[in-house]
This record gives C-alpha cells, structure tokens and sequence, in this order.
C-alpha cells in the first residue's frame, strides 16, 4: 500500500526539485512539462539503482507519467522565494541559488550524497535540451511495470491513472539521500518563509553553510 510522503520526504524532495531546476537552467528555461519528465527519468533511474532520492508518486496521465505534488512543492518554493514567481518557466531566485551553493558541499561531503546528485546532473545534461515533442515520444517508448500489475508495457500503452512510480522504503533501499538533523530543521524552516521573511530575516541563503554551522 503506498504511503503518503513524510515531512522528512517533503524536505528531501523540494531541495532536490530546486536542484534540478538549477542543474536545467544551466541549459534553457524549465517548462511545466518538461519539468514533469526530467524529475520523473531522475527518479526511475534511482529507482533502478535502488537507491531513495526523489519520493514522487508518479501516474499515467494524458502527456505521461505526472504527480501533483512536484506542483504542491514548486507553489512551496515560490512562496519561499527560492523560485522565480511566474508561474513558467521554472527559474531559481538569486536566494533560491545562494541557499544550493550554500549548502552544496555540506550535502555532498559531509552527508554523501553525490551519487544522488549526479543521477539528477546527469539526467538533465541528456535530455533538459529535448523539445516537448521529442521528450514526449522517449518518454512514452519507456517500458514500465505499472504498480500492481503483472506486464510490462511503453508507457504510451498505460492506461490512464495507473500508478507508475512508487517511493522506496527506507529501510529497503541500497543508499537513500540523507540530511543530518541541524539541516533537516534549517530547511524546513527554510521553505517555510514568505518573500518578505526572507528580505527580512538571516538564512542558509546569505552565508556558506560549514562555515555557519561546521
């Protein structure tokens, strides 16, 4: 049975969206669509190498595989002003780039998570530069098992609503995402904030997190 995320996946998960739209916009703009697909190839193949990044509960929907919630987050970090507020394409803010430069070695050596980030890195140097058309038909060529089900089809050939994806349980998974306790509350607080907090109040976003906190 799937289990709704936790707050400690919700965080997980909006700090490694926000890292993904940076990793794109590197390369183009990241519209709505796109943005679907890129988290959705990212968490297939850590999916694949058994490993617990992403925690998106992905179904086959009219343009493929797609989850409500990366709107939910991407709303969250908006609101946060880590996200350009504009509704398309996806940009990181000025602070939304500070608070990952802020905290990229911290998460990379201190909490070993580079492998998970590289799946992301990679991920987006592939396919950020696929037209809606073009990232459309891979992904639809895509052979899944459809949770639940006994076969395995492209997902052009899913029919709507079935789930696609499902979240690796923690204590099953080969290597998960980790974050100690102190960056855990740091950036639920974090994604908590309004804009106007932010202009107001000290954050990961305004200094180097080890040197902060180290």
């Amino acid at each position: 049975m799937y289990s709704i995320r936790d707050k400690k996946e919700e965080i997980i998960d909006r700090l490694l969206l926000l890292y993904l739209i940076g990793e794109a916009n590197k390369v183009t703009g990241i519209g709505k669509l796109l943005l679907q697909k890129l988290v959705f190839l990212a968490e297939k193949a850590m999916i694949s190498d058994g490993i617990k990044g992403f925690n998106f509960r992905f179904f086959r929907y009219n343009l493929g595989p797609f989850t409500e919630e990366i709107y939910i987050d991407s709303k969250k970090l908006f609101s946060a002003g880590l996200l350009r507020e504009t509704e398309w394409p996806f940009r990181l803010t000025k602070q939304g780039k500070a608070l990952l430069e802020n905290i990229y070695s911290f998460i990379v050596k201190r909490c070993d998570n580079k492998e998970v980030l590289s799946i992301i890195e990679k991920t987006v140097g592939k396919y950020a530069k696929y037209n809606t058309e073009k990232i459309k038909k891979f992904v639809y060529a895509i052979k899944i098992q459809p949770i639940g089900e006994s076969k395995i089809l492209p997902i052009k050939d899913v029919s709507s609503g079935y789930w696609l994806t499902e979240k690796i349980d923690e204590k099953k998974a080969k290597k998960s995402f980790t974050l100690n306790e102190k960056l855990m509350e740091d950036l639920e607080y974090e994604f908590e904030l309004t804009k106007a907090d932010r202009d107001e109040k000290r954050t990961i976003s305004d200094i180097s997190y080890e040197d902060r906190f180290g």
